[in-house]
């Protein structure tokens, strides 16, 4: 059958494209607007900084605007791994399974990804701070975890904070893990 896409590369003249106009202008900011991953190899080395809009809607491009031009601070996550375009050579595009070859998504990707699920940048910088269950805890205590997000810069911003559970490797298949809607606590 025939499948919407069989590679990852930026479609059709892109990044040949691209290519012309950072020999011209090394100060370009690349704005994809794409429904899904696309090998950003090239642009993770030679732009200085990539905008991900995907399919922003009819405000999509005030929203890049005031992102371009300093009014919003950028503050998404990527809710994806971005691979490199080799990627689709040891797992075909077809494959669902996430633990072929080198793996899929960021629990099973043993490779070096282009950008990591969840990577994001913004236009300040934060400090972190995580605190945890007390010494000595066992697998069946209750447990509260709390993350404190500091704004260490200069520009007002919003911070999106991805947290994850699991079982540990070695833990009894009855103790069960209860989640805990987080964005009720935060403030």
């Amino acid at each position: 059958g025939h499948y919407g896409r069989v590679t990852i590369d930026l479609p059709g003249a892109q990044l040949a494209l691209l290519q012309a106009v950072m020999e011209v202008q090394p100060n370009t900011i690349l704005v994809l607007v794409n429904g899904g991953a696309v090998d950003l190899s090239w642009p993770a080395q030679h732009v200085p900084a990539i905008v991900e809009a995907f399919y922003p809607g009819v405000e999509g491009g005030h929203a890049v605007a005031d992102i371009l031009v300093g009014v919003y601070n950028p503050s998404a996550r990527l809710p994806y791994t971005v691979y490199a375009a080799d990627f689709v050579k040891s797992v075909p595009m077809t494959s669902m399974s996430l633990r072929e070859a080198q793996g899929k998504t960021y629990r099973f990707f043993t490779g070096t990804p282009v950008y990591p699920f969840g990577s994001g940048l913004s236009y300040t910088t934060w400090s972190f701070a995580l605190t945890g269950p007390a010494t000595g805890a066992t697998l069946t205590d209750p447990t509260t975890y709390q993350v404190t997000g500091t704004n260490t810069g200069s520009t007002d911003g919003d911070l999106s904070v991805l947290g994850f559970v699991g079982k540990l490797a070695n833990a009894d298949d009855d103790v069960d893990v209860d989640l805990v809607d987080a964005s009720a606590y935060v403030d």
